[in-house]
């Protein structure tokens, strides 16, 4: 979001937390519906459409703090006072001569070049110091429950008076900025304020509400202050080295000067040409000078020295070279990179405090995913269902189980062993169908990533850009979410292979691992209990007989014992007529089917709100927000 939104969400944060009691109910509530009255682009633009409505009301009375979000800003004419701290500083020497190596300009070049020795060092030493200090993590996960948007809103300010201020990590910034940030620049801000105000308690309240809220601005953009203090120090130390190389030409001007040499322990010319060289031969050939000489090391010794015109030149392009080049390139870039950080500016959202204030809003959310993804995962769900189970009746039921029916109808035999075989064919099954859910699963996954992909696009509206990602020229060109962004649309992507791996998994635990006591036994009971073949046997065994035992031995008894039975294969073929052998077959394969689809439906049920929250988690900061 741009830098403005952030702002005045962090200043409302900041007076709900020093100050809840300026913010009413009824503000808040109204607030609420003016920030859901239309769709916003994300939950951030929801809280920015909140808080520009509390500090255009009840709030209006904190909104200079914002300017607080573009300190430390300093306006061009103040560039005057390092000009003229240059130039007016500058002393080139007594007596009228300048030492080639001792004097103001060759002390500015060297305190430059000792800084960017800093800026370089500084990064890296502060990387180190960091992967050696122990990081606290945060257990503390905060529950989202399900209340309107004006509602949860409403309860921000009660909830801001119960939150304790979180600890505060410093930001990237070194040293002596570290200090300024920190420290002078809300000072001097709030000094500033206070002459403004009328009242002690008023000025002392806006004083506590503008360092909570720079403090907030510190840790959600601490690149934006340092940008700007970094361009206001390389523009001041380049002006600095302009004013300073200005104040040197004046001088010479109206005074001559000479350029001498002196030291009590260096005295070899050699030696101090070749420091010479070293510091202004960069100088000397970009201007088409000949390089110093052991003649001007020697005349430097003397006691007149060389005309200083010609090393004063040679300064001069000496502190344009390592100053102000390097200083104003370093201003500009620090401005590109302000500039960029503003535009692009993030608001970490899961603390306990934004959690509150969306707490109803993200429920809505993901009860609006769960709707719109339902459907995608019923559908693709019982078409799984469907060819599990049809595989299931056509190599099980159909290439198994009954032919070993048949068997025992032209063979006889007992009951118990027919039981045995078939739960003994089951558990053979086992390997083939845990081979077929593993293809099956591969085609249910990309079903449903495409059925999602395309109804999170059409319900909400997101495209690549309004998820906030770009499109990958390759990688993801068989994506079905590829239209949803790369980064966020390979994340939905796993997330819902990971659901589907997870509740397949389940299914084939359920349908494949002791298969006879789940989904076998519930074929079995339709093929063997009394509706089937011990139902048949009874009958045809006569119903006086029958009867008599069943009354006397009790229909379990009888029905065991039946079981136990060795049937001749007449009496079988009796009791199991071809049409009611037919009919059994029909009825066994329907519930075989839907003992199968039960299975699978069941265990794939949490799919819906495990992909709903996934996909949530995603796109919250992409999926439009307004009240149902």
């Amino acid at each position: 979001m741009r830098a403005g939104d952030a702002a005045k969400i962090l200043l409302v944060r900041a007076v709900e937390e020093t100050a809840p009691e300026a913010v009413s109910e009824a503000g808040a509530a109204a607030a609420a519906r003016v920030a859901s009255a239309h769709d916003v682009a994300g939950e951030a633009a929801w809280l920015a459409r909140r808080a520009t409505h509390l500090l255009d009301g009840d709030l209006a009375a904190y909104r200079p703090l914002l300017a607080l979000a573009d300190a430390p800003r300093a306006p061009v004419w103040t560039l005057a006072f390092p000009f003229g701290l240059g130039a007016f500083a500058n002393y080139l020497g007594p007596n009228e001569q300048i030492h080639v190596l001792y004097n103001p300009i060759a002390a500015l070049v060297a305190w430059n070049l000792a800084l960017y020795a800093l800026l370089v060092l500084a990064p890296v030493l502060w990387r180190r110091r960091q992967a050696h200090t122990p990081v606290a993590t945060d257990t503390t996960s905060s529950r989202l429950s399900p209340a309107s948007p004006a509602a949860a809103a409403a309860t921000a300010t009660a909830a801001a008076r119960r939150t304790a201020t979180l600890p505060v990590p410093a930001p990237h910034v070194y040293g002596i900025g570290a200090v300024i940030l920190r420290r002078m620049v809300p000072a001097f801000f709030v000094r500033l304020r206070r002459v403004a105000e009328h009242g002690a308690q008023r000025a002392a309240l806006g004083a506590t509400v503008g360092r909570r809220f720079w403090s907030l601005w510190l840790d959600t953009a601490p690149a934006l202050p340092a940008t700007a203090l970094r361009r206001i120090l390389h523009l001041a130390a380049a002006v600095l080295a302009v004013g300073a190389v200005a104040g040197m030409f004046v001088r010479g001007v109206f005074f001559e000067y000479a350029v001498v040499w002196r030291s009590t322990f260096v005295r070899d010319p050699a030696t101090i040409v070749a420091v010479l060289h070293a510091v202004l031969g960069p100088a000397a050939t970009l201007l088409g000078q000949p390089p110093p000489t052991v003649a001007d090391a020697t005349q430097m010794m003397d006691a007149a020295g060389l005309p200083a015109a010609r090393w004063i030149g040679l300064w001069a392009v000496t502190a344009g070279l390592v100053v102000v080049l390097p200083r104003t390139l370093l201003a500009l870039a620090a401005t590109w990179r302000h500039r960029a950080y503003t535009r692009r500016l993030a608001v970490a959202l899961d603390d306990t405090y934004y959690a509150t204030c969306l707490a109803g809003v993200r429920r809505l959310q993901i009860e609006r995913i769960e709707e719109a993804i339902g459907t995608d995962v019923a559908i693709e769900t019982a078409t799984f269902a469907d060819t599990v189970a049809g595989f299931v009746c056509e190599r099980l039921y159909d290439e198994r189980l009954v032919p070993a029916l048949r068997t025992f109808r032209e063979r006889g035999g007992r009951v118990t062993d027919l039981e045995a075989d078939m739960a003994a064919a089951c558990t053979a099954f086992e390997p083939e169908l845990e081979a077929h859910l593993t293809g099956a699963r591969t085609d249910f996954e990309a079903a449903l990533r495409a059925a999602i992909g395309r109804t999170i696009g059409e319900r909400f509206g997101l495209t690549a850009s309004g998820a906030g990602a770009d499109l990958a020229a390759s990688g993801l060109a068989r994506d079905p979410l590829e239209h949803l962004g790369n980064a966020v649309g390979r994340e939905i992507s796993n997330a819902v292979g990971a659901a589907v791996t997870t509740g397949v998994s389940l299914v084939v635990a359920s349908l494949s691992g002791g298969f006879g006591h789940h989904l076998g036994a519930a074929i079995l009971v339709t093929l063997l209990h009394t509706t089937g073949p011990v139902g048949f046997l009874i009958g045809g065994l006569g119903g006086l007989v029958a009867a008599v035992a069943g009354w006397y031995f009790g229909r379990d008894r009888l029905t065991a014992g039946i079981k136990g039975m060795a049937l001749p294969g007449p009496l079988a073929r009796l009791a199991l007529r071809e049409g009611a052998l037919n009919r059994l077959v029909v009825q066994g394969r329907e519930q075989c089917r839907d003992a199968v689809r039960a299975r699978i439906t069941a265990e794939l049920a949490p799919l819906v709100p495990q992909l709903a929250e996934a996909t949530f988690a995603q796109l919250r900061a992409s999926l439009p927000l307004a009240a149902r």
